[in-house]
């Protein structure tokens, strides 16, 4: 029966799903649900919130703010490489961009989760003689909402969301040789993430399922 709905019928369902990835889902329903989905005047994808990205061993997943809401937030799972798993991430570009640090080659690499390229990051400058001229560095500045809510990401005008300022927080986490260390050692906590709100008490609300502690690395957030 749901093969036979009318085109706009299946567009108008579409339009009601913020999520990319359950977009995907809905295309592989069916043959018709997948070519209604194709053609030209299907609805596009509202503006989106960043995902948040749980990396662990068996692989990354990443929590999506559009589905569901708050602790109910659906988490999704990301494909792979194995050397990339056990890699720092601690950065993202628009595009779906992760910037990792000291992967299991021991080097660092940008990747993407949409079409899974990689490459590599030189770490120093050498000029044309072949000659290292100085080692690379990478700063980086965040926002944040109070104190011990750092990396904090200010949303702006999203359909169906207050403004307000997300924040993701290690909680624990301020020794800045902690990746260094051994595996039974290394342990990021990877639990307080949240929404800050102006207005009366409570501000700040958990907004994502809480995960357990990784060993390799803090989550991170994915521009779409």
């Amino acid at each position: 029966m749901a093969e036979n709905l009318p085109t706009f019928v299946i567009h108008e369902i579409s339009a009601r799903l913020p999520c990319e990835v359950d977009r995907l889902h809905m295309a592989l329903a069916c043959r018709q649900w997948r070519q209604a989905l194709a053609q030209q005047g299907a609805p596009p994808l509202l503006r989106r919130l960043p995902w948040l990205v749980f990396p662990f061993v068996e692989g990354p997943a990443f929590c999506c703010v559009a589905c569901g809401g708050g602790i109910h937030s659906t988490t999704h799972h990301v494909r792979a490489p194995e050397l990339e798993r056990r890699a720092r991430y601690f950065g993202s570009h628009d595009g779906r961009w992760l910037l990792l640090a000291g992967s299991r080659l021991g080097i660092n690499m940008v990747t993407n989760v949409r079409n899974g390229c990689g490459y590599l990051l030189p770490d120093k400058s050498i000029d044309p003689r072949g000659e290292v001229k100085f080692g690379l560095y990478i700063h980086a500045t965040a926002l944040s909402c109070s104190p011990g809510c750092s990396r904090s990401y200010e949303v702006a005008q999203y359909p169906g969301f207050r403004a307000g300022i997300y924040f993701l927080d290690d909680r624990s986490f301020y020794d800045d040789q902690i990746m260094f260390r051994g595996v039974d050692e290394r342990q990021y906590p990877c639990s307080d993430a949240g929404k800050w709100t102006q207005g009366p008490p409570p501000n700040i609300e958990r907004f994502f399922p809480e995960e357990g502690p990784s060993n390799h690395s803090s989550p991170a957030w994915l521009l779409l």
